[in-house]
């Protein structure tokens, strides 16, 4: 595991994560609107940002990881706000890391502000796809045009697949493309995940100028 979220205070007490939420599930039987706002007070709020910063200085800062809002009626749904990455299984939440760092997955893609649609065709199968400001950014800018898409399936009753895709320019100087497919084989007590991650990279700047990082987990 390639860490990228290491302790920033070598030889002392830190606390990453004070983190709070609130959040309205949506009743699927008639149209109805839901949310969630995630609040966190730590050292891990210089990247989990929400806004373009945190607020705060020196390694503590408070930030809103997550606002969105959601609207649909049965299986149809629009999100519109700033919401986590559907790319990887690397989760900001640190109850659900096994280990304390996490890999460059999490740095190549954390979260958008986006506005995405999501038709859960059955209870097996799943497609969403929308409009994003880039990456790792509030709609303070909007002109980081990208787009996200991809599909969910749950293949068998332990084992699903996911898959998402998401490219644009970032920052205007630079255009990406990040891919990710992921294999969930559920265990019982274990789960076993296996990730591919694809991202290219290409200055507009000096054309021709390409990088490419895979990770396998």
């Amino acid at each position: 595991m390639l860490t990228i979220l290491d302790n920033v205070r070598y030889y002392s007490f830190q606390m990453n994560q004070l983190w709070l939420f609130s959040e309205k599930q949506r009743d699927r039987s008639r149209f109805d609107i839901d949310g969630r706002v995630d609040f966190n007070y730590g050292i891990d709020s210089s990247w989990a940002t929400g806004l373009d910063e945190g607020w705060g200085c020196g390694d503590y800062c408070v930030s809103l990881p997550q606002m969105y809002l959601e609207v649909g009626k049965g299986d149809f749904s629009l999100s519109v706000g700033k919401m986590f990455t559907t790319m990887g299984c690397d989760s900001t939440y640190a109850t659900e890391r096994f280990f304390y760092g996490t890999s460059y997955e999490c740095q190549t893609c954390a979260d958008y502000s986006a506005v995405i649609g999501r038709w859960d065709v059955n209870e097996k199968f799943s497609v969403f796809s929308g409009w994003t400001n880039g990456e790792s950014r509030f709609f303070t800018d909007l002109n980081h045009n990208a787009f996200i898409r991809g599909v969910n399936w749950k293949i068998l009753p332990r084992f699903q697949v996911d898959y998402s895709i998401s490219g644009g320019r970032n920052d205007g100087e630079s255009k990406y493309l990040v891919s990710s497919l992921l294999g969930n084989l559920d265990l019982g007590k274990w789960d076993y995940t296996i990730i591919w991650l694809l991202r290219n990279v290409q200055s507009l700047e000096t054309p021709g100028s390409d990088a490419v990082v895979s990770t396998q987990v």
